[in-house]
Protein backbone atom coordinates (compact mmCIF):
# COMPACT_ATOMS: atom_id res chain seq x y z
CA UNK A 1 0.00 0.00 0.00
CA UNK A 2 1.15 3.20 -1.05
CA UNK A 3 0.31 6.24 1.63
CA UNK A 4 0.57 10.08 0.86
CA UNK A 5 0.13 12.79 2.31
CA UNK A 6 -2.26 15.51 0.43
CA UNK A 7 -2.98 18.15 3.42
CA UNK A 8 0.72 19.65 3.95
CA UNK A 9 2.23 20.67 0.72
CA UNK A 10 5.72 20.80 2.28
CA UNK A 11 5.25 16.66 2.50
CA UNK A 12 6.55 14.50 0.27
CA UNK A 13 4.86 11.16 -0.70
CA UNK A 14 6.14 8.66 1.57
CA UNK A 15 7.52 6.73 -0.50
CA UNK A 16 9.90 8.98 -2.11
CA UNK A 17 13.03 7.82 -1.66
CA UNK A 18 12.19 4.96 -2.77
CA UNK A 19 11.05 6.44 -6.26
CA UNK A 20 14.52 7.35 -6.67
CA UNK A 21 16.06 4.10 -6.57
CA UNK A 22 17.59 2.65 -9.91
CA UNK A 23 15.50 -0.41 -9.70
CA UNK A 24 12.53 0.72 -8.84
CA UNK A 25 9.07 -0.03 -10.46
CA UNK A 26 6.15 2.22 -10.58
CA UNK A 27 2.98 1.03 -8.90
CA UNK A 28 0.33 0.70 -11.59
CA UNK A 29 -3.27 1.01 -11.09
CA UNK A 30 -4.14 -1.84 -12.31
CA UNK A 31 -2.12 -5.24 -11.63
CA UNK A 32 -1.86 -7.42 -14.55
CA UNK A 33 0.18 -10.72 -15.96
CA UNK A 34 1.86 -8.98 -18.09
CA UNK A 35 2.00 -5.07 -20.11
CA UNK A 36 -0.53 -3.60 -22.41
CA UNK A 37 -0.31 -0.78 -24.56
CA UNK A 38 -2.66 1.25 -26.62
CA UNK A 39 -1.85 3.17 -29.53
CA UNK A 40 -4.19 6.23 -27.91
CA UNK A 41 -0.80 8.12 -26.82
CA UNK A 42 1.45 6.82 -29.61
CA UNK A 43 3.35 10.44 -31.80
CA UNK A 44 3.79 9.81 -35.36
CA UNK A 45 6.78 11.47 -37.09
CA UNK A 46 7.10 11.07 -40.62
CA UNK A 47 9.26 12.96 -43.46
CA UNK A 48 9.70 12.36 -47.23
CA UNK A 49 7.03 11.87 -49.93
CA UNK A 50 3.98 10.46 -48.13
CA UNK A 51 4.50 11.94 -44.41
CA UNK A 52 1.20 14.58 -45.81
CA UNK A 53 -0.27 11.26 -44.66
CA UNK A 54 0.33 11.86 -41.27
CA UNK A 55 -0.54 15.71 -40.09
CA UNK A 56 -2.98 16.08 -37.24
CA UNK A 57 -4.79 13.50 -34.93
CA UNK A 58 -6.00 10.26 -36.51
CA UNK A 59 -7.90 7.31 -35.32
CA UNK A 60 -5.83 4.34 -34.29
CA UNK A 61 -6.75 2.10 -36.83
CA UNK A 62 -5.56 4.32 -39.41
CA UNK A 63 -1.88 4.06 -38.90
CA UNK A 64 -1.38 0.68 -40.05
CA UNK A 65 -3.80 1.33 -43.27
CA UNK A 66 -1.23 4.85 -43.97
CA UNK A 67 1.79 2.86 -43.58
CA UNK A 68 0.73 0.37 -46.04
CA UNK A 69 -0.72 2.98 -48.46
CA UNK A 70 2.81 4.96 -47.90
CA UNK A 71 5.14 1.66 -48.43
CA UNK A 72 2.68 0.88 -51.45
CA UNK A 73 2.09 -2.73 -49.88
CA UNK A 74 -0.50 -4.95 -49.61
CA UNK A 75 -3.56 -3.70 -52.05
CA UNK A 76 -1.87 -0.38 -52.48
CA UNK A 77 0.74 -1.88 -54.49
CA UNK A 78 -0.44 -0.97 -57.68
CA UNK A 79 -2.27 1.29 -59.47
CA UNK A 80 -0.62 4.72 -57.43
CA UNK A 81 1.06 7.07 -58.85
CA UNK A 82 3.42 6.97 -56.04
CA UNK A 83 4.02 3.14 -55.76
CA UNK A 84 4.73 3.22 -60.27
CA UNK A 85 7.76 2.04 -60.85
CA UNK A 86 11.86 3.75 -62.31
CA UNK A 87 11.65 4.26 -65.22
CA UNK A 88 14.02 6.08 -67.80
CA UNK A 89 11.62 9.00 -69.58
CA UNK A 90 12.17 9.23 -73.42
CA UNK A 91 12.79 12.43 -74.25
CA UNK A 92 14.83 12.82 -70.54
CA UNK A 93 18.43 13.81 -71.06
CA UNK A 94 19.67 12.95 -67.55
CA UNK A 95 19.56 9.17 -67.84
CA UNK A 96 18.97 8.67 -64.09
CA UNK A 97 15.59 7.12 -63.31
CA UNK A 98 12.73 9.00 -61.98
CA UNK A 99 9.31 8.49 -61.35
CA UNK A 100 6.71 9.20 -64.27
CA UNK A 101 5.16 12.28 -64.10
CA UNK A 102 1.63 13.33 -64.70
CA UNK A 103 1.94 14.84 -68.11
CA UNK A 104 3.38 12.01 -69.26
CA UNK A 105 0.72 9.84 -68.90
CA UNK A 106 -2.55 9.57 -71.12
CA UNK A 107 -6.16 10.41 -69.49
CA UNK A 108 -6.99 7.41 -69.58
CA UNK A 109 -4.03 5.97 -67.60
CA UNK A 110 -4.46 9.05 -65.15
CA UNK A 111 -7.55 8.22 -64.61
CA UNK A 112 -6.88 4.51 -63.45
CA UNK A 113 -3.91 6.81 -61.41
CA UNK A 114 -6.35 8.74 -59.02
CA UNK A 115 -9.02 6.30 -58.98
Amino acid sequence: MKLTVYSLPLFFPLSYRVQAGVNHLQDAAVLMSSETHSAEDVAIYATGPQSFLYTGTHEQSYIPLAMAYASCIGPYAEGKLACAKYEVLPHNPDPTPCLPQVNHLKPSEMQAVYN
